[in-house]
């Protein structure tokens, strides 16, 4: 796991910038001048690009382009709708403060299930992910279940699986819960450039998937003022990347 975690972040490229500015001082230390100069000014022209909104902007677009939005009506009746985690997690405040959670961009899953099941998409919701860390009071299915309870979703049609830790254990673990409710089509619903690998994990398990994208990252990107570095885009590219990195392993 810590593994996995480590290979993520130094292919993220704030993670590779800092991986070649060590080694551009390691090198300079050792009076490689050329090559750690070399190294020094990859590692700030590799940060600058990923930060540019429209590298970020044309990289979403490809990414998230197999799965445009689904208009609501469009959408079939399903035995159940299967949310991801990620978007949220257990706040530092305790729950009886009525601030529990902290919100991310890919809280939209949340509110888009919610949105197809007082749609009369399907009987059932599923919220999956486990503790984001082991520090954390309770679990990423837990607390999209606070969330969609204030947004009007009864608790008793809510199933909480709180065991997985990544999409493929997301799939495994909730496909065991939808097999004992007898179900085998699910309305699937994650962030748009998640969605592809998504899919496949749960197309894996057996499970007719109907996918229900969100949280598009190429309109976020496309608002921001185009040649000026940004944070967000920085985040949103080493998001991307790990998805299309994620993409090739499974394929």
């Amino acid at each position: 796991m810590f593994l996995d975690k480590l290979v993520i972040a130094l292919i993220a490229p704030l993670g590779t910038t800092l991986l070649f500015a060590i080694l551009s001082c390691l090198f300079l230390w050792f009076g490689r001048r050329n090559l750690g100069t070399t190294l020094g000014v990859f590692a700030f022209v590799w940060l600058l690009v990923w930060s540019l909104p429209p590298v970020a902007e044309s990289v979403a677009r490809s990414v998230e382009s197999p799965y445009q939005p689904a208009v609501l009506d469009d959408i079939p009746q399903s035995s159940a709708i299967v949310v991801l985690g990620g978007g949220m997690s257990a706040s530092l405040f305790a729950e009886k403060a009525g601030q529990p959670l902290e919100l991310g961009e890919a809280t939209d899953r949340v509110w888009f299930a919610a949105r197809l099941f007082h749609a009369g998409k399907a009987p059932m919701i599923i919220m999956t992910g486990g503790k984001t860390t082991e520090a954390d009071p309770f679990s990423e299915s837990r607390a999209m279940g606070i969330l969609s309870r204030d947004l009007g979703v009864p608790e008793s049609i809510l199933v909480l699986e709180s065991s997985s830790r990544n999409t493929r254990e997301n799939a495994r673990f909730s496909a065991s819960l939808l097999h004992q409710h007898g179900v085998n089509d699910i309305i699937l619903v994650t962030s748009a450039a998640h969605m592809a690998r998504a899919v496949h994990h749960f197309e894996e398990e057996g499970l007719r998937v109907f996918p229900a994208p969100t949280d598009y990252a190429e309109g976020r990107m496309r608002r921001k003022p185009c040649c000026l570095p940004d944070a967000e885009a920085l985040v949103v590219s080493g998001q991307l990347i790990k998805e299309v990195v994620g993409q090739l392993v499974w394929r």
